[in-house]
């Protein structure tokens, strides 16, 4: 599993809100998405594993 410093996450959040489905940081097989709006979406998940992204 990959470990993000303060900068790598907030660019990995940047790409997520712009729409992208980055390669998911632990798994590295299933990609990143929401089921709503990227721009406003609270919640991320991977497409192959457990990984979670909440945002409050």
């Amino acid at each position: 599993m990959k470990e993000f410093n303060a900068v790598e996450a907030a660019r990995f959040l940047a790409r997520l809100r712009k729409g992208e489905t980055p390669q998911c940081p632990h798994c590295e097989k299933g990609k990143v998405i929401s089921d709503f709006s990227p721009e406003t979406a609270h919640f991320f998940y991977c497409t192959e594993c457990d990984f979670k992204i909440i945002l409050n």
